[in-house]
């Protein structure tokens, strides 16, 4: 018997896109603050050799791929990539999967966020401790849906679940 709240990779990733796409209908307007424009370039990349997924429907993965980096975008994936002045980051022996990483992401959280209070305490830390001890398996799912549709959308592909904790 199958969970109903069980949802497979190529399920999430389906209605991620779908959610992604529909965001396009949307009025366009720049989230990127003005301040952005002020940075200094960032350098230009190229790792070598990775087991590079893809990510692409239909396409394979590239087991000695190279992806190539342009001011911290992505130019090009694809195998012996022409990549001048670049860096080389050898990737031999590492997998790599194109786009950003989110290492601490409560996920959960997400349908807490405009919850909270700015005294400490309806903060975030109480307001999450409080309405967290009522969640429901549902409640996470919902929220981590959402966090994970929000973070493809920004391009980040890759993110570590921090759990929530319960006191025993």
């Amino acid at each position: 018997m199958r969970n109903s709240l069980t949802i497979h990779r190529r399920e999430f990733l389906g209605g991620a896109a779908a959610l992604g796409i529909s965001a396009l209908a949307l009025p366009a307007r720049s989230a990127v603050s003005p301040a952005v424009g002020n940075l200094p370039g960032r350098s230009n990349v190229v790792i070598r050799n990775a087991h590079v997924m893809t990510m692409v429907p239909g396409a394979a993965d590239l087991p000695n791929g190279d992806v190539r980096v342009e001011n911290g975008e992505i130019a090009e994936v694809g195998t012996g990539l022409a990549a001048p002045g670049a860096q080389v980051i050898d990737g031999r022996g590492f997998i790599l999967m194109p786009g950003m990483v989110d290492t601490h992401w409560h996920m959960w959280t997400t349908l807490l966020r405009n919850m909270s209070g700015d005294d400490r305490a309806h903060g975030y830390f109480p307001m999450t401790t409080a309405l967290g001890k009522v969640y429901t398996p549902r409640d996470m799912y919902c929220g981590t849906l959402l966090s994970a549709a929000e973070a493809l959308h920004s391009g980040i592909t890759t993110a570590q679940l921090v759990p929530q904790h319960h006191q025993l």
